[in-house]
């Protein structure tokens, strides 16, 4: 990809340093993951790991939606006018995302997951901080369904009704997933299915707030 936007990284500066910073995270990746494995699976460096590659989510989200045209100084669509509010809403949805995705990892640090069976912990209070990660992940919920409001009412349609309902859609089932573990003892496949929500919410998140960003205010 890299390579062919070479000739084109001028024109589409934006598509290639998107484009360069995915590429330089693989390295970057290689180096964490070394260091993890030197020593032994510290939880503070696996989630560091982890951030990275939800970092690489964010890129790759929004290298997609440039490269089709969706936003950006080079949008193919003509997206419609949105409420002033979107913009500071989805930019406080995708910040929350962000705290709740770092807080989660402080969680998995702090519980029996963190690597394997003799991996060290954090040594946090892994309950406590339960319950801190919950709350920007209830913030997030708030700001949800404020987008989701505004859509319903001002009849918009389009990629940002998707990117709203689709932002519904994850946050439901990351809450679904957060609860059950919660109270059924945090068994290990649901864990990896909540890190998997993760990287989706970390998509969703940057999804609608780069279309409302790209979309003009009313």
């Amino acid at each position: 990809m890299l390579v062919y936007l070479w000739n084109l990284r001028k024109e589409r500066r934006d598509l290639f340093l998107l484009a360069l910073g995915l590429l330089a995270s693989i390295p970057a990746q290689a180096v964490i993951g070394g260091i993890t494995v030197l020593t032994n699976l510290n939880p503070w460096v696996v989630g560091l790991h982890f951030l990275v590659s939800m970092a690489l989510v964010v890129f790759a989200t929004l290298l997609v939606n440039r490269a089709f045209g969706r936003t950006g100084r080079f949008m193919a669509y003509r997206h419609r006018a949105l409420p002033g509010i979107m913009r500071p809403v989805t930019s406080a949805v995708a910040l929350f995302s962000a705290l709740a995705v770092m807080l989660g990892v402080v969680v998995t640090g702090a519980g029996p997951h963190a690597g394997d069976a003799d991996a060290p912990r954090n040594g946090l209070d892994w309950d406590l901080f339960s319950h801190i990660h919950a709350v920007p992940a209830y913030l997030i919920t708030a700001g949800t369904v404020v987008a989701l409001a505004l859509v319903f009412m001002r009849g918009i349609t389009g990629p940002f009704r998707t990117a709203v309902l689709g932002l519904l859609g994850v946050t439901v089932l990351q809450a679904v997933i957060g609860f059950t573990q919660y109270y059924n003892g945090i068994p290990v496949l649901l864990v990896a299915a909540h890190m998997l929500g993760a990287a989706l919410l970390m998509a969703a998140a940057t999804n609608a707030w780069d279309i409302a960003r790209s979309s003009p205010v009313e």
